[in-house]
């Protein structure tokens, strides 16, 4: 970052804070009203309308980043380089494997604490998504939102804008 402010140390001012953060709000005073109003009959129809939300959240949350941060990206040469993003490299795959490892060992520790804390019940209640009798087209989509549109966008906005 250093570097990148001594090629031009002008402020990045109101917007990459502004901009992103009253989009968010503004999106979740919308998803909550949406999922006030809309009320599909049938669960698959309840799974659906959730994915379909998230990823038009993910989209306009996307956006206003982009319209946040493009001429910051533009100053500096690039999103990449503005945000110290670079290709992985097979060095960090082992910081990423431990990462999912401690993380995975974590919640299983916390599922079986809280297991046994209230004799089953937590599992039970902590199931609100069943996807017993869902397509594989919305299984798919939910991968998509969960693991590859929501993780980059959220990393820009609370880690680089």
């Amino acid at each position: 970052m250093q570097e990148l402010r001594a090629q031009d140390p002008r402020p990045w001012g109101w917007r990459p804070v502004v901009v992103p953060c009253a989009a968010l709000v503004i999106l979740i005073v919308a998803g909550n009203v949406a999922t006030r109003l809309i009320r599909p009959d049938t669960a698959n129809g309840r799974l659906v309308l959730a994915i379909v939300g998230n990823v038009a959240v993910q989209g306009l949350l996307g956006l206003a980043i982009w319209v946040a941060g493009r001429d910051i990206a533009g100053r500096y040469g690039g999103w990449g380089r503005t945000f110290g993003w670079r290709r992985p490299v097979w060095a960090d795959l082992k910081y990423a494997a431990a990462g999912v490892g401690i993380a995975l060992a974590a919640r299983v520790a916390v599922i079986i604490d809280a297991d046994l804390l209230t004799h089953g019940r937590a599992v039970q209640e902590a199931q609100n998504v069943r996807l017993h009798s869902t397509s594989v087209a919305v299984v798919a989509l939910l991968v998509f939102v969960t693991v590859l549109c929501a993780p980059p966008i959220e990393e820009v906005m609370f880690r680089g804008l």
